[in-house]
């Protein structure tokens, strides 16, 4: 299959289940021993993957397993079960079953590539390097290990390293379009703009294969990085009035189009895409991509309706089921959100944002309370660092009147996020329901002065007043001491604001007319998915404007600065995080990156010694 199944045509991650295409070629040096379990599916060794093939290979984990359980010698079957739990997004075990394929046999070239595109997506790029160098002594000729050598010497920024291993290989491959789409890939990471775009045009141009537009979406990309836009819409429209009914080039225009922020150009391209889209799968696809569009755009209830299509065509999807779920709480529709968390679950049983999301509604629509908190205990046991998850848990705690367990972990949660307005808030009222008005009325205020937005503020301002306090004051002023409470604490836990909504891993929830620094982070974390990075690094400008000191925004933020190679602004952000968490090992290892792409080795290494020693197990670094 090749690992270039973790990514998108636009750059972004795929999630499980769903694989686009892979425009790698696929070399074996002797036949692979073969798996005696017929009953499978498939594994094909093709560079494109059928969409609903994906998905019975993802459901059919459980036989994958059974097979290595009754040949665990197999290579084959190891490699398979990899590659099942690639599709799953389940990366380390993937990695451990490519090992153990590559143990059982040395020369299983398959496995090693597989392994190599694993361990560069991860940003192993020194193993990487060494698993396509082992590749590439056994098949001196194959090109996927030498792109695979380049992708990691690019990654580290090493663009002389990258340049003489492109020379050799296009004197090897003068006519290969990969190579010369790495060889534009270089030019443009340098701003050799001319000799990027050259690159990429001929690398379309020698593209047998009418469906790869890598080397015409890397004109695109050039073009954008120089903020040519129009240019670049030029360029595709030409391309799509050749050939009309090409799905894929009407695609283009419309990621380019949400791109460049241009949503109704967009919509009406995905429109036309779907109308000539052949199979469900595909017409699924745009639907989705339509519903981010209505999203972003702020439409929620197009957004929903493009969902509910999606989900016609792909009714075991995981994205369409997360995406529609999120996008009904948002809309107050929670009887159907409900539904559909928990047909996520009866798919996907570990998927924490789905349990999140149920326990949440289970909370609050008057379900069963008990029930409610194992799910969320179990989401909280899949992704311990995940602060939402554990706001959920001390939501639920209130509402089964478990006070001082509420306290203790938004106590926890209020320590990890301080500047989070509804964090401070929810401390507040588990100390309202205790009975002690000083501390719930000094976190009320903290919940003020940390820019709630326009529905939380008419909340807690009135919850005040009732507390005593003489005067509710705006944010960012200092109110007087408060008086004794006048509010019964029974009441309280109904007036909460129930914590924040899971957010799709397709994209943040609808802004609202007064967005807040949530809203703003999520449309950073798509913008990065489509390296649309100086869009992502203005979003979160925003979100910090509106937070100012949370951690989370300041550290993607310097990830996107370092994307950018802006690198003494990422740094500039590494130090700020590291000052608001020294114990943070990933503020350590993003700084250590920073240096050590931009040549600063000696301040990089103390950075990624100091990860190791915050956490041991901590492999990027």
């Amino acid at each position: 299959l090749g690992m270039s199944l973790l990514a998108e045509k636009d750059g972004g991650p795929v999630p499980p289940g769903r694989i686009l295409g892979i425009s790698s070629f696929c070399y074996s040096v002797s036949p692979a021993p073969q798996d005696t379990n017929q009953s499978l599916p498939a594994i094909p060794e093709s560079h494109v993957v059928d969409l609903d093939l994906a998905t019975a290979i993802v459901n059919a984990l459980p036989e994958f397993q059974e097979a290595v359980t009754r040949a665990p010698d197999n290579p084959v079957s190891r490699y398979n079960l990899g590659v099942v739990h690639l599709l799953r997004a389940e990366l380390e075990q993937a990695r451990q079953q490519f090992m153990k394929a590559i143990e059982l046999r040395p020369d299983y070239v398959r496995a090693r590539l597989s392994l190599a595109h694993l361990q560069v997506n991860r940003r192993e790029y020194d193993a990487g390097l060494k698993t396509a160098e082992a590749v590439l002594a056994v098949d001196q000729g194959n090109v996927e290990a030498g792109l695979l050598e380049l992708e990691a010497l690019m990654s580290q920024k090493r663009f002389g390293d990258s340049r003489v291993l492109l020379d050799a290989m296009l004197k090897a491959n003068p006519n290969s379009p990969d190579v010369l789409f790495q060889l534009g890939a270089v030019n443009l990471a340098e701003n050799r703009f001319k000799e990027a775009e050259d690159a990429f045009r001929r690398s379309y141009q020698l593209n047998l294969d009418p469906t790869n537009l890598q080397g015409l979406m890397g004109i695109i990309d050039t073009k954008m990085a120089q903020n040519r836009t129009e240019e670049a819409f030029k360029i595709l429209q030409a391309e799509s009035d050749k050939a009309p009914n090409r799905v894929d080039l009407l695609i283009a225009i419309g990621d380019t189009a949400v791109r460049a922020g241009k949503f109704d150009f967009a919509i009406e391209a995905y429109i036309k895409a779907i109308v000539q889209a052949k199979t469900e799968s595909e017409k699924g696809d745009i639907y989705l991509k339509l519903s981010e569009t209505y999203r972003r755009k702020g439409d929620l209830d197009n957004a929903i309706v493009s969902l509910e299509d999606a989900r016609k065509m792909l009714p075991r999807d995981y994205w369409v089921l997360s995406a529609l779920g999120v996008a009904l709480e948002q809309a107050g529709r929670k009887a159907e959100a409900r539904r559909v968390y928990e047909t996520t679950l009866e798919l996907y049983p570990n998927d924490a944002a789905a349990l999140k999301g149920l326990a949440l509604l289970m909370a609050e629509t008057g379900g069963d309370l008990d029930d409610a908190l194992a799910k969320a205990r179990r989401a909280q046991q899949l992704l311990p660092s995940l602060v939402e998850i554990s706001d959920t848990l001390g939501w639920i705690y209130l509402k089964k009147n478990r006070t001082d367990d509420a306290i203790q972990i938004f106590r926890d949660v209020v320590t990890k996020e301080p500047d989070h307005s509804t964090y401070h808030f929810h401390l507040g009222m588990a100390y309202a329901q205790k009975g002690d008005t000083t501390n719930a009325l000094d976190q009320l205020r903290e919940a003020l002065n940390n820019h709630p937005s326009n529905e939380e503020k008419d909340k807690i301002q009135p919850m005040i007043a009732r507390m005593g306090s003489s005067v509710a004051a705006a944010p960012g002023t200092n109110l007087p001491p408060a008086g004794k409470s006048n509010a019964d604490p029974s009441q309280l836990p109904t007036r909460l604001a129930p914590p924040p909504a899971a957010s799709s891993a397709r994209g943040p929830a609808p802004p609202t007319p007064s967005a807040t620094a949530e809203d703003f982070y999520r449309d950073a974390v798509r913008q990065h998915s489509g390296k649309d990075y100086a869009g992502a690094i203005q979003s979160l400008d925003r979100a910090l404007e509106l937070r100012p000191g949370w951690l989370l925004a300041i550290t993607t933020r310097a990830d996107n600065q370092y994307h950018a190679k802006r690198y003494d602004e990422a740094i500039a952000g590494y130090d700020r995080a590291i000052q608001l968490d020294p114990k943070r090992a990933a503020s350590y290892d993003g700084r250590g990156l920073v240096y050590s792409n931009s040549g600063r080795h000696d301040q990089a290494i103390p950075d990624y010694t100091r990860a190791i020693e915050l956490l041991p197990n901590y492999v990027v670094a």
